[in-house]
């Protein structure tokens, strides 16, 4: 009962920050500034990587969350010579130890390459999403109804998903349109890509997936899916490649920037292992730090460059 207190405790607190955030960014777009919406990109490999939004609690225990009326995003890039299909999983923030988490309908994945053909026009994957359980590591499955305040529902009545292709990348966006019974903020998660269709880390039990989808930390998992999605590929994991080496700003007059990468980890040199890593997958050579904090875990972002 304490752990589950906790939790509701947090998700109250969020829940919180999450009303006044909007009236925040209401004010600040009556004022002419933008407010942000989206997450940068995280961490990925060409096979797997992290969803990462941009809310992180004051005392830590809430990392990458993505609060009501916010937007995060990942991105997968385009393999012409074989199939991909998408897994992925994040937590329904408010159903705490009742386990709730969002992934794809299809235990085979979402095929990207099917849905986009040869056109770029964004497409609505929102009805190929689902909401499952996973309270227990042996138990996996769909959520079939209410759990006392608790409203099970479409997809729909928490987000919307978008599926664009733009520079040789898949993008996905998933905005958080929660309200009402249905308000929940979600938590940061863990995608993957199987050539292949095939039964995947999002819907085969763990206690790896159990953790994600109870208490919203997504390490575990993705420090299965670094293992499990290359051996179902035959692809060799990100550990195995040679990182991108680390630079400061000012030595990065002449080259080109190619992006921007975010993470956490539970120290700075494990963060920037996982940055130099991403940035490599990425076919970036250079990476440089943006930005560090450190509250019970390390957040970074950083700037990478050919």
């Amino acid at each position: 009962m304490l752990k589950k207190t906790v939790i509701s405790n947090t998700i109250a607190s969020i829940l919180f920050l999450s009303l006044s955030g909007m009236a925040l960014a209401s004010d600040m777009k009556s004022h002419g500034t933008p407010a942000p919406v989206a997450s940068q990109q995280a961490m990925s490999s060409d096979f797997y990587g992290e969803i990462v939004g941009q809310f992180n609690s004051p005392d830590g225990e809430v990392v990458g969350a993505t609060l009501p009326g916010n937007s995060v995003s990942f991105s997968i890039p385009v393999q012409e010579h074989h199939g991909q299909h998408l897994h992925f999983a994040f937590m329904h923030a408010a159903s705490a130890s009742e386990g709730w988490f969002f992934a794809p309908i299809s235990e085979l994945g979402i095929n990207l390459s099917d849905l986009m053909g040869k056109s770029d026009k964004p497409v609505n994957i929102t009805e190929q999403i689902g909401l499952f359980q996973a309270p227990a590591a042996d138990v996996v499955g769909k959520v079939t109804k209410d759990s006392g305040k608790l409203k099970h529902g479409a997809a729909s009545k928490f987000m919307t998903a978008e599926l664009t292709r733009h520079n040789g990348m898949f993008i996905i966006n998933i905005k958080n349109v929660s309200e009402g019974d249905y308000t929940t903020p979600f938590s940061s998660g863990v995608w993957g890509v199987t050539k292949t269709a095939a039964r995947s880390f999002d819907h085969e039990s763990s206690s790896a997936l159990s953790k994600l989808a109870t208490e919203g930390h997504r390490d575990g998992l993705y420090k299965l899916v670094q293992k499990q999605i290359p051996d179902i590929n035959g692809t060799p994991s990100m550990e195995l490649t040679r990182g991108a080496v680390k630079m400061a700003e000012k030595e990065m007059a002449g080259y080109k920037k190619i992006g921007s990468i975010s993470g956490t980890a539970q120290t700075q040199a494990e963060l920037e292992k996982k940055f130099a890593m991403a940035a490599a997958q990425m076919g970036a050579r250079y990476y440089v730090i943006t930005g560090i904090s450190d509250n019970n875990h390390t957040f970074g972002s950083a700037n990478i460059y050919e």
